[in-house]
């Protein structure tokens, strides 16, 4: 499986459940550039939302990406609980590698960013899924954790079947 992201234009969002989650972010900023963990409630979000969501700690000075939560529908498609790994304990160190550098590109903009990510399956099959990452900010200076929340679920079998191949397990979730 390969796996590409490129950052685009946030205002190209169609997505309605992205659409949802940005306007909860905005609600919530209250004039910071980011709201607080203590603002943001990811009991807010749509159910489906959740289930696609991941909340990282940055960690500075490097920084280094700890998953701090990890939805079960992340969890369907790696095959592993993330919640407490760094992004680079990730199965798939390459996929890991561009994760950190989409964070990264978060904490630098201190700004929400989408992503469009390309997943080709071994077989030849092709997906792409649109994640919004957004910064969230205890002290109204620095990014200390980034909320993510990608929008696929109604590529998920596909996307299940390519990822169990990829990363080779077989049992569901």
């Amino acid at each position: 499986m390969s796996f590409t992201s490129q950052s685009i234009p946030i205002e190209s969002l169609k997505s309605s459940l992205l659409l949802g989650v940005v306007q909860y972010y905005s609600d919530i900023k209250k004039g910071r550039f980011a709201p607080s963990w203590d603002d943001f409630d990811l009991f807010k979000l749509a159910p489906p939302a959740v289930k696609f969501t991941s909340v990282i700690d940055v960690i500075a000075p490097t920084p280094t990406f700890r998953y701090r939560f990890w939805g079960t529908g992340l969890r369907e498609i790696v095959g592993a609980e993330m919640t407490g790994k760094t992004v680079h304990e990730n199965p798939d160190r390459d996929l890991a590698k561009i994760l950190a550098a989409g964070y990264a590109k978060v904490v630098d903009a201190k700004a929400p960013r989408l992503f469009e990510e390309k997943l080709t399956s071994g077989g030849g099959s092709k997906f792409a899924t649109l994640t919004l990452r957004l910064p969230l900010s205890d002290n109204n200076d620095d990014v200390d954790k980034i909320v993510s929340v990608t929008d696929f679920a109604e590529k998920m079998p596909d996307i299940k079947h390519a990822a169990r191949n990829h990363f080779g397990y077989s049992t569901p979730y």
